[in-house]
């Protein structure tokens, strides 16, 4: 695991952040999930592998593991009559992945099969103490079982748009509409920086709505400015400070206040400081290679020596050389 995979891995078990991003996926960001009913559960998948039996060898079962960044067990209540049980898990990215549908297809059908073994597993146990239900032992499942729904979301923290794939169509080789129809589709659900609007910004109510707007105003400064001008919440959290410093390259100063927070202001000044400084730094590289190109060309011309442009320029022979030949 990467150290940027571990900093957002950390905040997002912060219970009152997990539920936050859940509530604005499925419920508008109305405060369905309770961060107090939220259980954590084993993250691991295990996948049981097809292979071969060797010849004159006892035949082994190759196991593959397979690790969620997170898993959540929790109980919703809807109103006085419905209550649901449901199973949530994250997989966070800080760099877009190209075969994420196939990914949490896997995970979520192997979470179906493991709730699917463990009531199977049940109704034998059951079966061997009362000697009933003969039907159940051979299926597995009684007519009246029912699964826990698992509902797998992906959270992508890199200022870039996602521009990878959102459904399983979206990486068929096959584009016939006439065949696709018949292939099940596994779409994921994301919330990424880069498409999050101002309003929908609003809609979270923990620290997550600054961490997504920092990302995304990143690299606009007023933007970001008229963004956090009227946020009411003035300290952040340390662990998502550490998320946008992490994501937005930018060295925020962690100068802990009371309750392990630190001061907003502070935080935005230091990506101000950043932005502005990326800024001074493109406008002399940029400067710096029109002043290279400018005497390759004469170089190319005879006019010029290249060993004198690169040594007023501090760059080798050959870059100089290279910048000739090209223009």
């Amino acid at each position: 695991m990467g150290v940027s995979d571990a900093v957002t891995k950390k905040y997002l078990q912060d219970n009152e952040v997990f539920s936050d991003v859940f509530n604005y996926r499925l419920f508008n960001g109305k405060p369905v999930i309770r961060p107090e009913n939220l259980s954590e559960m084993d993250p691991s998948e295990i996948l049981v592998l097809p292979g071969k039996k060797q010849k004159g060898k006892r035949k082994r079962i190759p196991v593959k593991t397979l690790y969620r960044d997170l898993m959540r067990d929790t109980i919703i209540r809807r109103d006085q009559n419905a209550v649901y049980r449901l199973r949530l898990g994250t997989e966070l990215q800080t760099h877009v992945h190209y075969a994420m549908p196939v990914r949490n297809q896997l995970y979520d059908a192997i979470e179906y099969y493991n709730q699917m073994e463990e009531t199977a597993l049940r109704h034998r146990t059951e079966r061997s103490s009362t000697g009933s239900d003969s039907s159940a032992f051979l299926s597995g499942f009684r007519k009246d079982d029912r699964l826990i729904p698992v509902f797998t979301l992906t959270i992508h923290f890199g200022p870039e748009p996602w521009d990878g794939p959102l459904s399983l169509h979206d990486r068929m080789e096959v584009k016939d509409p006439e065949i696709l129809k018949y292939i099940q589709n596994y779409r994921i659900h994301l919330i990424e920086p880069a498409r999050l609007s101002r309003a929908e910004l609003e809609k979270f109510q923990s620290s997550f709505r600054e961490v997504m707007g920092c990302i995304k105003y990143s690299e606009d400064e007023k933007a970001l400015e008229e963004f956090m001008k009227d946020n009411p919440r003035m300290n952040m959290d340390i662990r998502a400070a550490r998320v946008i410093g992490m994501m937005t390259g930018t060295e925020i100063g962690y100068e802990e206040e009371k309750e392990g927070k630190i001061n907003m202001c502070k935080a935005i000044e230091d990506m101000m400081r950043h932005s502005q400084e990326k800024g001074h730094a493109e406008g002399k590289e940029e400067e710096r290679q029109k002043i290279l190109d400018s005497q390759a060309r004469l170089v190319k011309a005879g006019r010029m020596q290249a060993v004198d442009v690169a040594e007023s320029l501090g760059v080798s022979v050959e870059t100089v050389l290279a910048a000739a030949a090209k223009n």
